[in-house]
């Protein structure tokens, strides 16, 4: 079990916090919620995280560290909205430093996927069932394909507006 997918789950702000510029202050408050005396011990969070998954009020625990994570967030000035940019642009900043195919490939064979699936379904006689299965289809890979252009060119105003939206309820 991979212990910061399994938060990154639960507490989003908080995974996502981990691998970034605010990992101390998530390893810090995810330890105080859950009982660990050094949060800079990743084997000690993974053990704490593990024996937590046998407690029933894991996702209380969780939730409960999310919420005093964005409260210090909030206290230091920092938004939650940063803390996905500089994941996006630690991801960028990897690109540029490796300088691998793989990113633009992959982003190219979902624009291609995309566009094969569309036109299929604009050109042929489906039944319901292929419709459904091929609707089911489509919208995973522009799901997939949001992500993949969110890399190359960062959200837009409209999903950062949102975001602000949702955090000031």
């Amino acid at each position: 079990m991979n212990w910061k997918k399994t938060i990154g789950a639960i507490a989003p702000v908080i995974g996502t916090a981990l691998g970034g510029p605010f990992g101390g202050l998530a390893g810090t408050v995810l330890g105080k919620v859950l009982g660990v005396d050094d949060p800079t011990d990743d084997a000690a969070l993974g053990d704490a995280v593990k024996q937590a998954m046998a407690d029933p009020d894991l996702v209380i625990k969780l939730k409960t560290a999310e919420i005093e994570f964005k409260a210090k967030l909030k206290e230091l000035g920092v938004r939650e909205s940063e803390i996905y940019a500089e994941d996006r642009a630690s991801a960028r900043d990897m690109q540029k430093a490796n300088k691998s195919v793989v990113p633009g490939t992959l982003t190219f064979l979902l624009v291609a996927i995309a566009g094969v699936l569309v036109y299929f379904v604009m050109t042929s006689d489906m039944t319901n069932v292929d419709k459904t299965l091929v609707g089911t289809v489509i919208g995973y890979v522009f799901s997939e394909l949001k992500q993949a252009t969110s890399f190359w060119f960062g959200s837009s105003k409209g999903s950062q507006d949102k975001n602000v939206f949702i955090g000031n309820k």
